[in-house]
Formats: C-alpha cells, structure tokens, sequence
C-alpha cells in the first residue's frame, strides 16, 4: 500500500506507516528543520514544501493513504480559538485531486470542544460530500498505549473503496481488487472498537500526578524531555503525533483492506 502525508513534521505517520508495510510515496512540510530530518529518513519520498503549490493530479491512481495532522492552533487551548480553517481546506483540496482510498486525519481534542464541534462537523462534511464514508472520530491519548503522557488527539478516518490505487488483473484476466467492495461489508466482518486498548491508565504514576497538579512529574522538563533540547528539535517533538497510534489505525487499515479487497 502507498502512503502520503501533509504536514508531516518529523514524520510521526510516516514512521508509522513504513512499520505497517506502507511505502512512502511524498511528504509536504515547510519547516527548513524537519525537511533536512525528512531528507535523511526517507531519501527516496518526493517531497514538497509548499501544500498551497502543491498539485494532486500527479498521484491520482496512485495512492492508497493520505494522513495529515491539519495545524492545530486554531484549535487548541493555548491558540486564540479562531476558526481558520484555510490549511484544512487546502489538505481537503489536494484529496479532492489524488482520491485516495483511505485519508487519516488528526488534530487536537479543541477541533471536538470548541464552538460545539463546528470544526470537526466541516470536516467530516467535507469528505462526505466526497463520497467518503466516515466513521466515528476517535479521541485517543498516547497514555492508552502505554506512554507516560496523556496527549489526547482525535483521530478521523475515512474512506471510500471506489477511488484509490488502480490495480492491475491477475493471469486469469479479472481484477483481484476493483470491484469486489459491498456496502455494509466493514461493519460485518471488521469492528472499530475502543475496547482494544483503554483511554486512560490510573495506575500510571505519571498521569496521576499530572491529572492532579497539571504538571509533568518531573520538574524542569516536558514529560521526560531534556531541557537541553534546541528550539527546533523540542518544537518539532511538540507538534508530532505518537507513531504507535497512528501504527494501530494503518494496521487496522491493513486488514480491513486484506479482507474487502482480495
């Protein structure tokens, strides 16, 4: 399966998806630091700078996944609460242009919490005027894979079976992909379910103090990060996403693909 990714930072879903077998075909990111970090990790993915010069045609056909941490400024407590909305308009431009099978989106838990879940209603308006399908939004911490932070994101995901990677026939002439999607198949042969892994752990000592004090148990650092971190190192690990989570979704993505496509 193929994979894009939009402000993708120090690739926190791209890391997640070479781990789940995806190959990394392009990343959009402007910051001059994580493109050097990008240019290191994934020497063979194109890679573009500007999303607003960034043109979609090019991958139509091509891609399976797109995933993007839209800005979340606008969103989040310490932003001003503004519904800009451009740069998730933008994201949604260029998977109007690719039509992907699957986009993964994330943000913070505000996109849910702010003038009554407007911003998270456009989004999934918008895909759905796509023809996507889009199932319920997820508000996951990395606590619930076992960081030791609480870091709540919510997760979108959406998909539609007739766009997407084209595939090639097999030897006995019929496609072994195109064509074979029924409406209701996902909800009867594969479940989302919360239950996979719990949204919180009290037993965490670290979360217990942090719910309590509203600070990292260990003074003088941001949840076990050195001080010493530089500015564009500690910012980039700031606006990231945890790669386990976005590693769990991909492979739920995997098999639910493995059992409607084959």
């Amino acid at each position: 399966m193929t994979h894009g990714s939009f402000f993708t930072g120090i690739a926190g879903f791209d890391i997640a998806a070479e781990e789940a077998g995806f190959e990394n075909v392009f990343q959009v990111e402007n910051n001059d630091f994580c493109q050097k970090l990008l240019n290191k990790r994934f020497p063979n993915a194109e890679r573009y700078k500007d999303i607003y010069e960034f043109n979609g045609y090019k991958y139509v056909g091509r891609m399976d996944i797109i995933s993007g941490g839209f800005p979340c400024q606008t969103y989040s407590v310490s932003g001003k609460g503004k519904m800009d909305s451009r740069l998730w308009k933008e994201m949604f431009r260029c998977i109007r242009e690719i039509k992907p099978r699957w986009v993964v989106a994330e943000n913070v838990l505000g996109l849910v919490t702010r003038k009554g879940g407007v911003a998270l209603e456009m989004v999934c308006a918008d895909l759905e005027s796509e023809g996507y399908t889009v199932l319920p939004p997820l508000i996951l911490p990395s606590c619930a894979i076992d960081a030791d932070h609480r870091r709540e994101r919510v997760w979108i995901v959406a998909y539609s079976f007739g766009l997407g990677c084209k595939v090639q026939e097999d030897n006995t002439g019929s496609s072994t992909k195109e064509n074979r999607h029924k409406e209701g198949t996902v909800k009867k042969r594969f479940k989302w379910s919360s239950e996979t892994a719990p949204l919180d752990s009290y037993s965490n000592t670290f979360l217990q103090f942090e719910s309590e004090f509203c600070e990292p148990p260990i003074f003088g650092v941001d949840d076990g990060l050195s001080k010493r971190l530089d500015e564009d190192r500690l910012k980039s690990v700031g606006n990231t996403i945890h790669p386990g989570l976005a590693y769990r979704i991909f492979k739920a993505i995997k098999e639910i693909d493995n059992l409607i496509l084959r």
